[in-house]
């Protein structure tokens, strides 16, 4: 063998460790891990994408209809949002993340409050999501790596995410573009595959279900509304047909009159018209089709409603309608909400607790009353001064400062840090873990943990 070959064989095996490591996919680090993670997470299982059916010809396009049914997401999508470099650690995004929690269970931290076995609520939540983790794969290809002699580069998209969410409540992600907040919801209804962590459904580990009847039998019970409704609506396709696709794939109703009923019914329910299933998408509006979406979400009557920016797309007086539709479709039907948004007005209006991000981690989580009359996090503070107000005029300059680092490089220790007025060495150093306050409020930060978010 020559020296060319043996250096591309050596290169090729450094290539699969590396991705087993990132990934989490590896069987042995899988084994090591659960002696390790508090949360009992470290598993990277396949969640099932989005379902497709057939087009009206052969080149007819895939809807989204049908989330969790069909299709195996890919394990590393390289998203197109993202761009830049990162440390050449390879097994950082999952190892990090862990050893970190050991030390913060051997310092006796407060962990407990972010996971679900030690919450110990009254009535368990029906989704948990303990210390979840997505790292992208953002290299080069193979051969310039080779010949430049580069590492893998990995883009920790979330990076160790803790909530849960009771029965019948909206829980809220706000924070900055490129946050992550998409891509845990895209991580939960299984579009995405996790690099690390649990995601709990109903009591239900969805990275431990393995039987494909199960598997669709649980993933029936969630669905996704996009942010686009344009975009998430087949061109091809009828209104009546796209409602009527999770009915099919989920197989609830084989009569096709009993379906076209079912249809007119949750068009008549979402405030539309049951004559318009025989009209394409691009005779809707804007909110019209965001209408649409909602009926289709509803069609496999689902229990979870994963809401991604549902209203950004939509003029202001068509976002008011839309959130008093869907606060009515929970009152009435007992539905469970994650509502992804970066508009604290409507995230005001909506949600029951808010959970605010920034570079993959939770920043802060309290009740949205709570975190609107008191917040504790810099950045939360940072957030709630870009409102308009006249009350606050002349000091908004001063409160919101700098631009959200590169993702693929954060800053050492705290993330914020390089924006944060309150910044000492030990957020330069030291990430700070999410900790519980009074009140069922929780902070990731170093200067109300030493109180001198006060000074």
């Amino acid at each position: 063998m020559s020296i060319i070959e043996r250096a591309l064989a050596k290169a090729k095996q450094e290539d699969r460790v590396a991705v087993e490591k990132a990934e989490g996919l590896a069987h042995r680090q899988e084994e090591a891990g659960r002696s390790m993670d508090l949360a009992g997470g470290g598993e990277a299982r396949g969640h099932e994408a989005e379902s497709g059916g057939g087009g009206d010809g052969a080149g007819a396009g895939r809807s989204p209809a049908v989330v969790g049914a069909g299709l195996r997401a890919n394990a590393a999508p390289v998203s197109p949002s993202f761009v830049g470099e990162t440390p050449p650690t390879v097994a950082a995004p999952v190892a990090a993340l862990t050893a970190e929690r050991a030390q913060s269970a051997r310092l006796g931290t407060a962990l407990d409050a972010t996971t679900c076995a030690s919450s110990g609520p009254a009535v368990p939540p029906l989704l948990c999501v303990e210390d979840l983790c997505c790292a992208f794969d953002v290299s080069k290809p193979f051969l310039n790596r080779l010949l430049e002699r580069e590492p893998r580069r990995w883009l920790k998209a979330v990076d160790g995410v803790s909530f849960e969410i009771p029965r019948g409540e909206t829980f809220a992600l706000v924070g900055e573009s490129g946050c992550g907040k998409s891509t845990v919801a895209r991580l939960i209804v299984g579009l995405y595959e996790p690099s690390a962590g649990r995601i709990v459904f109903d009591g239900h580990d969805l990275a431990r279900v393995t039987r494909s009847a199960e598997r669709q039998k649980l993933r029936r019970r969630f669905q996704m509304i996009f942010q686009d409704p344009y975009a998430s609506l087949n061109p091809r396709w009828r209104v009546e047909r796209i409602i009527a696709e999770p009915i099919r794939v989920f197989g609830l109703e084989r009569d096709e009159r009993k379906i076209h009923a079912g249809v007119a019914e949750l068009l008549s329910q979402v405030g539309m018209s049951p004559a318009d299933g025989t009209k394409y998408p691009h005779e809707f509006s804007g909110g019209q089709r965001q209408r649409i979406c909602i009926a289709r979400a509803l069609a496999n009557r689902p229990e979870f409603l994963v809401c991604d920016e549902p209203t950004s797309a939509l003029d202001v007086s068509v976002q008011a309608q839309i959130l008093n539709l869907m606060r009515d479709l929970q009152d009435e039907l007992g539905l469970t909400y994650l509502f992804i948004s970066h508009d604290l007005a409507v995230v005001r209006h909506m949600a029951n607790r808010v959970g605010v991000m920034y570079l993959g981690r939770i920043a802060e989580i309290a009740d949205s009353r709570t975190l609107f009359a008191r917040p504790r996090h810099p950045y939360t503070r940072m957030l709630l001064a870009t409102i308009p107000s006249l009350a606050m005029r002349g000091q908004r300059a001063d409160l919101v400062r700098g631009e959200v680092p590169n993702p693929i490089t954060p800053p050492p220790g705290c993330s914020f840090h390089p924006r944060c007025a309150l910044a000492d060495e030990r957020c330069r150093r030291e990430a700070p873990l999410l900790r519980a306050l009074g009140g069922g409020q929780q902070v990731a930060c170093h200067a109300v943990e030493e109180g001198r978010d006060h000074e």
